[in-house]
């Protein structure tokens, strides 16, 4: 069941009951503790497409991502959407990668297919990326060492940039 579309009314008994039978999951800790969370498992995620929940006027996460895609050329825009790849801790919220779907196949232009999915290996799939990138060729002339960092700042940065 995908939770993040819905709003439940939380104040109603039944809906209390239908939350803590089907949505309420248990967690075990790395310290051996576990804990139990509810709502709080839709609320989370929610306030990524959502800020207004936090009281924040910002886009939401699939509103960021439909811009940054509208700003590459236009004989791109159809592929990117057709090759979004989720990683990172936003891959384990439950139903995230079926509501970004959802959400961008709203707003993307002239219905373009939209195809998501996520790495094999979420968590770490940033660093294997940052590693392939550190080994291809060419790389080495942009990368700024400690010393030089330390030396020039943000500067060794935009010289080596370029």
């Amino acid at each position: 069941m995908f939770l993040l579309i819905f709003k439940i009314d939380l104040s109603k008994s039944k809906n209390k009951r239908l939350l803590t039978e089907f949505y309420e999951k248990s967690f075990d800790l790395p310290d051996g503790e576990s804990i139990t969370l509810g709502d709080e498992r839709f609320r989370c995620p929610e306030a990524m497409f959502n800020p207004a929940v936090l009281g924040k006027n910002e886009e939401g996460i699939h509103d960021v991502l439909s811009t940054c895609i509208k700003n590459v050329d236009m004989s791109m825009r159809r592929q990117m959407y057709s090759n979004i790849l989720i990683s990172g801790g936003v891959a384990e919220f439950d139903g995230f990668e079926e509501r970004l779907d959802l959400e961008l196949t709203k707003s993307s232009p002239e219905r373009a297919p939209v195809n998501i999915e996520t790495s094999s290996k979420p968590e770490i799939s940033s660093w294997l990326g940052a590693t392939i990138l550190g080994e291809a060729p060419g790389t080495r002339a942009h990368m700024v060492s400690k010393a030089e960092y330390e030396e020039e700042g943000f500067r060794a940065v935009q010289r080596k940039c370029r």
